[in-house]
């Protein structure tokens, strides 16, 4: 039974048709916040959008670049306000962006945390951000794809690469082709990246699984899948100490299949 359905289609010129959101936080006063992309007649830019409880309109905002700019994640911080982890194309590739929504007065704001590629040190690869996540030390750690793999970014709290982390600031695990969808801090202040890896030519692809000590070292790999396409999209720490994540299977007579695992 719904509690609650709305549908939203946005307001005024900046999100008047094609909206989608990747998603959604519970936020500090009950409400609800989703992040996204909407269309804005000529490429698309991040879609934020706050929910009262009962899922009335709060307030929207978007961020626009000069290209196409699309957010993956989103989490509330300690002040009110919120980060938004995605994607941003600056014309010539795509850069792992970390943006920071700040509320005055109710009114959002945004300014850029960090931009994996500035103007001035575009490394000419494509790059995606897929999800970010405050750490218990008041910064960040970002998940996402890069032309050599898996990439893994850790950040101080003013959005400053941790230098103290993996290769200055950056660990790229599993190899080209692979994509990093999700990471969360462990109970021990570790790190877990789920993600998927490419068979190659051919081939389908796999589950990657990585567990990372909390000075970017690698400790752990796993791939997990059958003999068709499947993958991760969310993990979680369980109660026990363990883990469960969520994605696809494919299946010959049924196409994709709801597919959660349990792990120790």
């Amino acid at each position: 039974e719904f509690e609650s359905n709305v549908t939203y289609s946005g307001t005024g010129l900046d999100s008047l048709y094609n909206n989608s959101a990747n998603d959604i936080q519970q936020t500090a006063d009950g409400g609800y916040v989703l992040v996204g992309k909407t269309f804005n007649g000529s490429d698309y830019d991040v879609l934020i959008v706050k929910f009262s409880p009962q899922l009335a309109l709060t307030w929207q905002d978007t961020i626009k670049g000069t290209y196409t700019d699309e957010g993956n994640s989103i989490q509330q911080t300690e002040d009110g306000g919120f980060v938004v982890c995605g994607t941003s194309y600056d014309g010539n590739d795509e850069d792992i962006m970390l943006w920071k929504i700040t509320l005055t007065d109710g009114v959002p704001s945004y300014t850029v945390l960090y931009d994996s590629e500035p103007t001035d040190s575009d490394n000419g690869t494509r790059d995606f951000g897929n999800y970010a996540q405050n750490t218990i030390d008041g910064g960040y750690i970002i998940v996402g794809t890069s032309a050599t793999g898996i990439q893994i970014t850790k950040l101080i709290s003013d959005g400053t690469v941790d230098a103290a982390f993996g290769t200055a600031g950056i660990l790229t695990v599993g190899s080209a082709g692979d994509e990093g969808t999700f990471i969360q801090q462990t109970k021990s202040g570790n790190y877990i990246v789920v993600g998927n890896t490419d068979g190659g030519a051919g081939q389908q692809s796999d589950v990657f699984l990585n567990t990372i000590s909390s000075a970017g070292v690698s400790v752990l790999t796993r791939t997990m899948g059958g003999a068709y396409d499947d993958k991760a999209t969310s993990l979680i720490q369980t109660s026990d100490g363990g883990f469960v994540f969520t994605g696809t299977q494919y299946n010959e007579n049924t196409a994709k299949d709801v597919w959660i695992v349990k792990l120790t």
